[in-house]
């Protein structure tokens, strides 16, 4: 909440004030999407604490954080979202998609092949997003059993169903 008053909303007071409301929404409105994809991933970290104390994560994972470096596969800097170790042969990789369109494919093949860039025996992947997931993506992760889909609404079902307990 902070942050977000910090980031967006502070900077406007005396726009509004002054009676510029309209134009610093449609400011605001342009780069909402931009904060929040930050503010999703870190509810995507918190989301998968969340499930390591309930006993639900598909990794019992030590550690979990941001992944950046180079990529000799793609010859370039890459990230991954969230990268969560259990012991020398596990680890999970996630991704975290705030977007309009549902995620596809492709983000689960990228996922893979960045976490070709560590040696781990076993690699769960789990993908995060806003609005869903295509038909292939989910065929995908039905057939394999390493991959988990969760999108925001599972995200706030599962939180409220949790307080409410």
């Amino acid at each position: 909440m902070f942050r977000f008053y910090f980031t967006l909303i502070q900077l406007a007071i005396s726009s509004t004030s002054m009676g510029g409301g309209d134009h610093y929404y449609r400011l605001l409105e342009s780069h909402l999407s931009d904060y929040m994809e930050a503010v999703f991933e870190k509810m995507c970290g918190q989301y998968l604490w969340h499930l390591l104390r309930t006993d639900q994560a598909p990794v019992a994972f030590l550690s979990l954080g941001r992944w950046w470096g180079n990529s000799p596969l793609e010859k370039k800097q890459v990230e991954i979202d969230l990268m969560g170790e259990e012991s020398a042969p596990t680890a999970l990789f996630a991704e975290c998609k705030w977007r309009q369109d549902p995620v596809d494919i492709d983000v689960l093949n990228t996922l893979k092949r960045r976490s070709m860039l560590f040696h781990y025996e076993k690699c769960h992947y789990v993908l995060f997003a806003r609005s869903g997931f295509t038909r292939r993506c989910q065929n995908q992760a039905r057939d394999d059993k390493n991959v988990t889909l969760i999108t925001f609404e599972q995200m706030c079902q599962n939180w409220r169903t949790q307080s409410e307990s």
